[in-house]
């Protein structure tokens, strides 16, 4: 089980060994005050994150989680750019403070 936190280092427990961990998570990159998650799950028998930031972009980082839990790494780096231009209906039209962070898309899942 897993619990996630958006300013701090998130919660594991670990069911065979009985114990709760804690779980570092990726540091916010330079410029971005706020981040949210967009996917957090497992695929492959790895966890896999997923954080979008405000400013937004079409551009964001999939992590994987170390086996160890001891941290994150960028298993692969997107950039939605060109699926915007040809498709600009992702992109919103006007800007509402408290979805500055959201384009017509949703990840559904990592395979």
């Amino acid at each position: 089980m897993h619990w996630l936190s958006i300013r701090e280092d998130s919660l594991c427990f670990d069911v065979d060994k009985e114990c709760l961990q804690i779980m570092p998570m990726p540091p916010c990159p330079s410029g971005y005050d706020r981040r949210w998650f967009n996917y957090f799950g497992e695929s492959g028998d790895h966890l896999h994150l997923i954080e979008r930031y405000c400013p937004p972009s079409m551009q964001f980082n999939i992590y994987e989680l170390e086996r160890d839990r001891s941290e994150w790494f960028v298993k692969y780096r997107i950039d939605l750019g060109s699926v915007a231009a040809e498709f600009p209906e992702m992109i919103p039209t006007r800007t509402i403070a408290e979805h500055l962070n959201f384009y017509n898309f949703v990840i559904l899942s990592v395979a």
